[in-house]
């Protein structure tokens, strides 16, 4: 069965028309953009196992497709090309003398030949227009002296919140900021915070309180540490973002009451915070 298969493919790749360079320019530009959806930044070999795995499909012989790959990445990571392609590469920290550098590149022998790290364009700019969307002012706020009477709430009663989460309440209640980020180490109370967050958010606002996070899991213990109504970043955009529900599918809406408490946010893609943020800018949330 297996040597049947193989004998399929070989002959579904035979068939298959040569590529023409359009052709050959397409696929680069999908494959840099698969490569740069599965992480931040990129190296070279990321982008050319890629490349190679696709070329594999249409050509039997995989010594000609990396050879291929490897020609057409270097063309796309050349600077200037027209695949819109960013090097981040930090430079040495030294000057590195010419003995120690190769003679083909002009490279540091002391750096692995996947150093060099890229990213597209067009991802920086998305990266770039989260970072000024979140310090733009304009959320709902709570006035000082009903922020002391919320301080001294959140630290009494039977489960009093400690000074650091505490802090974190009333910050993201006072800063008037469109967004917050909360860094903090794993166990340290950041979802029973988010709860106490809820209580008051909603007494404060009458808004809705919604947990975002990527896995099913976190948006489990969001809900069970009192953000009832909390999902994983694929049922909140098929639920809010008529776009990813698709045509005909009713979806609901943010208003400017509401407030979105996105969970381990470093494990979103970057596509998938700029799609939250957008549905949050555009109600006001």
């Amino acid at each position: 069965q297996v040597r049947e298969a193989g004998a399929r493919l070989d002959a579904q790749r035979a068939e298959q028309p040569e590529r023409s360079p359009e052709d050959l320019k397409d696929l680069v530009r999908r494959t840099l953009a698969e490569t740069q959806a599965a992480s931040a930044t990129w190296n070279r070999g990321e982008a050319v196992a890629r490349l190679a795995n696709h070329l594999a499909l249409q050509q039997p012989d995989d010594t000609t497709c990396t050879a291929l790959a490897e020609t057409l990445i270097d063309q796309a990571l050349a600077p200037g090309s027209e695949f819109g392609v960013v090097e981040l590469t930090r430079p040495d920290p030294a000057e590195v003398p010419d003995w120690w550098r190769h003679a083909d590149t002009g490279r540091s022998i002391f750096r692995s030949p996947n150093a060099r790290i890229f990213a597209l364009r067009s991802h920086l700019s998305t990266e770039q227009t989260l970072v000024a969307e979140s310090r733009r002012s304009g959320a709902r706020t709570v006035p000082a002296e009903q922020l002391r009477a919320i301080a001294a709430e959140l630290t009494s009663g039977p489960r009093p919140l400690g000074e650091d989460q505490a802090a974190v309440v009333l910050g993201v209640l006072g800063s008037g900021r469109m967004a917050d980020v909360i860094v903090a180490p794993a166990g340290t109370g950041k979802s029973y915070a988010a709860g106490r967050l809820r209580e008051q958010w909603q007494k404060v606002h009458g808004g809705r309180v919604i947990g975002i996070a990527t896995s099913q899991r976190a948006a489990q213990v969001l809900a069970e540490d009192g953000i009832e109504e909390s999902w994983n970043s694929t049922q909140f955009l098929m639920r809010f973002d008529p776009k990813t529900a698709g045509p005909g599918q009713d979806t609901q809406e943010l208003t400017s009451r509401d407030l979105l408490i996105v969970d381990e946010a470093g494990m979103s893609t970057t596509a998938e915070l700029a799609r939250i943020q957008q549905l949050a800018a555009r109600a006001g949330a």
